[in-house]
């Protein structure tokens, strides 16, 4: 009885729980970890849209966004102690364009009870969670929509092995003998980089 007359005057107050407070007593910060390393070329709206998405769910379960950009491993470790992590965030979502080198340490994380989970597209197979995309398919429907629509001369700019993969699997699946001088291989997604990718 005590206790709902209790909650019923915080209510007529309008209390609000106190974050802080909460997460001395649970020991969770109630916030969470994304790590980017953004996806193509500067301007576009892939890693924005991804940021919105997790920004909406994360609000939507009373989760507040941590939120950290990087390009290079150096980055990775300037920018935070991983020690310190699960002292600052209660889980981390790494995304973006894969980084290898990183692996071991996220999987330390994750064992030592950081849970983390990745999204990274050709990510290098690894005990940790990754959703992501199938590239294979990426590079396999477009293929397979233009042999429908009569095209056999079908050039690919290669920067991700598995879309190239799916490529060369709808060309074979079709009878048609893959050229190799139809692929025209970038090392990147720079617009300057589909220029001369076109160009050839």
């Amino acid at each position: 009885e005590v206790q709902g007359k209790i909650i019923q005057r915080a209510r007529e107050m309008g209390y609000v729980r106190n974050r802080t407070a909460v997460a001395l007593q649970s020991g969770q910060t109630g916030a969470i970890g994304v790590l980017i390393h953004p996806w193509g070329e500067r301007g576009t709206e892939i890693s924005d849209r991804f940021v919105r998405g997790v920004s909406d769910a994360l609000g939507a379960n009373t989760y507040r966004l941590w939120l950290t950009f990087f390009e290079q491993d150096s980055d990775f470790f300037r920018r935070m102690k991983i020690e310190d992590l699960p002292r600052q965030i209660d889980a981390l979502i790494v995304a973006g364009v894969p980084h290898p080198s990183l692996l071991p340490h996220l999987e330390n994380l994750d064992k030592s009870g950081l849970p983390v989970v990745m999204a990274e597209e050709d990510a290098k197979p690894s005990r940790l969670i990754n959703i992501a995309i199938d590239t294979n398919c990426q590079g396999r429907l477009p293929t397979e929509h233009l042999i429908a629509r009569g095209c056999r001369k079908i050039a690919h700019i290669a920067v991700m092995k598995s879309r190239q993969q799916g490529y060369v699997d709808a060309l074979r699946a079709a009878g048609i003998r893959v050229e190799r001088r139809h692929i025209i291989s970038v090392p990147d997604y720079k617009m300057e980089s589909g220029r001369l990718a076109v160009r050839e």
